[in-house]
């Protein structure tokens, strides 16, 4: 697993979920169902045939208003043109109170999914969600900082036999993050290990 992916799956671990759920571009079975917490049905909707809800995230969702309790956005704003419309289409089938869970990766490799549109900034995503009527947006920031960044990058050109050098890396990765820290503080430069950032997760509530 990259360590962009573990660290979107830390941040969403034994989160509480309840009631419906509406997965955007997941599938049943999909592995980060199994790390929420709670009482919860999901449906998904993507492309693809199979999916409970066939559609294109570039037009209006053919989704009641006002039908989900939650709805999931994992790894697929980058993908979307037209993200505004996205955003507001899921503020549109949220209940009253409902919650939006978001990942986004950032300095990630262009990924064509069919397409690879954009890279969002913390500001950015909050503006976006806040425009769409949600005041509620906690956003984290995943990642350590510019060691962890390098090392997104790299292991993605790593050839299988050689990936399981990515759980020797990343404890190290860590750790050399944390070095930058102090060693910046000596030298009085700035350094922030969130201006490098693996990605961002969001909950954002209406």
């Amino acid at each position: 697993m990259t360590i962009t992916r573990k660290a979107e799956y830390a941040s969403l671990k034994n989160l509480s979920l309840s009631g419906r759920v509406l997965d955007l571009g997941g599938y049943k079975g999909s592995e980060y169902h199994q790390l929420f917490k709670g009482d919860f049905t999901i449906m998904n909707a993507n492309l693809s045939t199979g999916s409970d809800i066939v559609c294109d995230f570039e037009q209006p969702l053919p989704v009641e208003s006002a039908s989900y309790d939650a709805v999931l956005l994992i790894n697929v704003l980058e993908h979307i043109f037209e993200y505004r419309q996205l955003i507001d289409e899921i503020s549109r089938v949220l209940k009253p109170a409902g919650t939006a869970i978001i990942v986004v990766p950032f300095f990630i490799p262009y990924h064509a999914s069919p397409e690879d549109y954009h890279r969002y900034t913390a500001p950015a995503l909050r503006k976006a969600l806040t425009a769409s009527g949600f005041s509620n947006i906690d956003i984290t920031t995943l990642g350590s900082g510019v060691w962890a960044a390098r090392w997104g990058l790299v292991e993605r050109l790593l050839p299988r036999p050689l990936q399981f050098l990515s759980n020797i890396a990343q404890p190290l990765c860590d750790v050399g993050d944390r070095l930058f820290v102090a060693l910046a503080k000596v030298m009085g430069k700035k350094y922030l290990p969130s201006d490098y950032p693996l990605g961002y997760s969001v909950i954002a509530r209406k």
